[in-house]
């Protein structure tokens, strides 16, 4: 399985089931420099981008990056991800004028 994600017009995001990743041309603020950090690991889980620069990436190991956020949103993510394994979030997506959906557990 394969998805990928427009990000303008000429440039994507591409993550496979089995957590690699490739992207060509410019990504959101932030979002080149996490994946340079993480050195090529392949272990995505998901990855989310909004219109307005937005992002979201989780690991299959749990770990959660994000920016480019709302506050609202800024301060969903971090409620969920602060109690300890008590809740888990499944994904997010970004929608016009700082709108999002987030599933957790």
């Amino acid at each position: 399985v394969v998805v990928i994600t427009r990000i303008l017009h000429t440039s994507y995001f591409m993550h496979r089931s089995d957590g690699s990743w490739e992207s060509n041309g410019s990504s959101p603020a932030g979002l080149d420099g996490l994946m340079e950090d993480r050195k090529g690991r392949a272990d995505l889980l998901w990855v989310a981008l909004g219109a307005n620069g937005e992002w979201c990436v989780r690991s299959k190991h749990g770990r959660v990056w994000w920016e480019g956020v709302s506050v609202e949103a800024d301060e969903a993510l971090a409620d969920i991800l602060a109690e300890d394994g008590e809740n888990e979030l499944k994904f997010i997506d970004f929608g016009k004028d700082d709108t999002y959906f987030l599933l957790h557990k």
